[in-house]
């Protein structure tokens, strides 16, 4: 039972750093793109792409699949939250927590492949 709430505590931290980092990005993003500054991005091991060369329509669709792929990402880490809330009770092999599973397994395989669209697209 100790591990479940070491557990439960490493991703309320994960939690709520992401999602103070995500209200700072969203802030910051936006600002860094329209100021019309050099704006490199390095997608996972890819070579760095300056952002600042395309066009505004293309950098619409890069910054909507990106929007999209992390909020789907956050709201699988948000799941994982909940359903480890609910493990902390006891509740090992509930329905709530198999759906839920279901679900964050969905969630990250949506997520691997619009990181694979982003990066075709880039």
């Amino acid at each position: 039972m100790k591990t479940i709430k070491i557990l439960k505590t490493c991703i309320n931290i994960y939690y709520y750093f992401m999602l103070i980092s995500f209200v700072f990005g969203s802030i910051t993003f936006p600002i860094l793109l329209f100021t019309q500054a050099r704006f490199e991005i390095n997608m996972l091991g890819s070579e760095t792409i300056d952002l600042s060369l395309l066009n505004v329509y293309e950098n619409l669709l890069i910054i909507t699949v990106m929007v999209i792929v992390f909020g789907i990402y956050f709201m699988a880490i948000r799941l994982i939250k909940l359903t480890v809330d609910a493990m902390s009770t006891g509740d090992y092999f509930s329905s709530y927590v198999i759906a839920n599973f279901k679900k964050i397994g969905k969630f990250f395989l949506f997520c691997a492949f619009g990181f694979s669209i982003l990066e075709f697209i880039i």
